[in-house]
């Protein structure tokens, strides 16, 4: 084997390195929170909790903009955050959407809007669910 192969071989070794770490990175923090979060097939979309369809509890919604923060932040090579990004925003009232994008905007916009980020960090389709969700009235 001559020099510019072992080298050649070498580089894609240390980019395969590179793109294995990224991956158990991200898997990493998505299981962290979905360990904050609660178990996501237990929760569901239905308004039975009450009868107006709201929560009436306090919520925090810096918790649901910091989880948004995480899964946006930072490249998604394999684009595997765009679906739990959608969940997470569809589990939401209108009321806790409305106070989270406050929240995000405050807290991790950096000058830029939660519909900034979403708009670079999902693709049409998803992007155009999570806009038709977040303009609730």
């Amino acid at each position: 084997m001559n020099r510019y192969t072992r080298l050649a071989l070498n580089i894609g070794g240390l980019v395969a390195v590179f793109f294995a770490g990224r991956f158990i990175y991200k898997k990493i923090k998505e299981k962290e929170i979905l360990r904050n979060f609660g178990n996501l097939s237990n929760i569901t979309n239905n308004e039975l909790g009450n009868s107006i369809g709201q929560q009436t509890a306090d919520v925090d919604y810096g918790i649901y903009a910091k989880q948004l923060h995480e899964m946006m932040d930072g490249v998604d090579w394999f684009n595997s955050n765009e679906s739990k990004i959608v969940d997470l925003i569809s589990q939401m009232d209108c009321k806790t959407r409305k106070g989270t994008r406050e929240s995000f905007n405050n807290t991790y916009g950096g000058g830029q809007t939660l519909d900034t980020w979403l708009a670079g960090d999902l693709g049409s389709s998803n992007l155009a669910m999570a806009r038709n969700l977040m303009n609730c009235s």
